[in-house]
């Protein structure tokens, strides 16, 4: 005949030391005034973030006003080189015809600085004849292109500042939204009354707001 079994010796369960539990008992209670102070803490961050997305923006939209300002003054400076360069192109050729040198021509005087600068490194080259052709070099043209140049140069310039603005105003607008998240999670915490998942929302909350202040202020250099 087969003994009877042993009745099964039930498991103990392993208590949290007094402190955890204590600890964990007081966070709690308090559960309903942590949602407070986070409700107002993430009402702040939502107004600093939109505040910042608005100056960025704002940033961004003068930078490109600046840059279109800046392509228009390009284009004139371009085209008043151009026709100094046709001007000082037909005096040239009337002075060379007429068979007199600048100087004892007076058309000598209605000549560019930059052209009279070119016909004098002209004349400076030993087998040169200035009445035998024009007196451009690469100098002469490469001046005339210096100033395009830098005008080009900060085009490129106030275009990538606008887009990095631009950039940072939707980082933080995009911040500002996932706030909004958290925002939700808390108004649902403070109308919880149990302390467990009250606490639970406060705690997503908490990571939500984290998450959005580094999406925030990483294009500021925080990040």
């Amino acid at each position: 005949m087969t003994a009877p079994a042993a009745p099964a010796t039930p498991r103990k369960r392993r208590r949290l030391p007094v402190w955890t539990a204590r600890a964990a008992a007081r966070l709690m209670r308090q559960s309903g005034v942590l949602t407070s102070i986070l409700l107002g803490v993430v009402s702040l961050l939502i107004a600093l973030f939109a505040y910042l997305s608005s100056q960025y923006a704002d940033m961004s939209a003068d930078d490109d006003s600046l840059a279109n300002q800046i392509s228009i003054d390009s284009t004139s400076e371009t085209q008043k080189d151009y026709a100094e360069h046709l001007s000082d192109t037909q005096i040239w050729t009337q002075i060379v015809a007429s068979g007199q040198t600048v100087d004892e021509s007076p058309l000598g005087k209605l000549l560019s600085q930059r052209w009279l600068d070119a016909v004098e490194r002209y004349g400076e080259i030993p087998g040169n004849d200035v009445t035998t052709g024009l007196p451009t070099d690469d100098r002469y043209f490469q001046e005339l292109t210096i100033k395009s140049k830098a005008y080009e140069d900060a085009v490129k310039r106030a275009s990538a500042s606008a887009r990095d603005a631009g950039a940072t105003s939707s980082r933080l607008t995009g911040a500002t939204v996932v706030f909004s998240a958290a925002l939700l999670l808390l108004t649902v915490a403070s109308s919880t009354r149990r302390d467990g998942p009250k606490l639970a929302l406060n705690g997503a909350a908490l990571a939500i707001m984290v998450i959005a202040v580094l999406i925030g202020l990483s294009p500021l250099g925080f990040g």
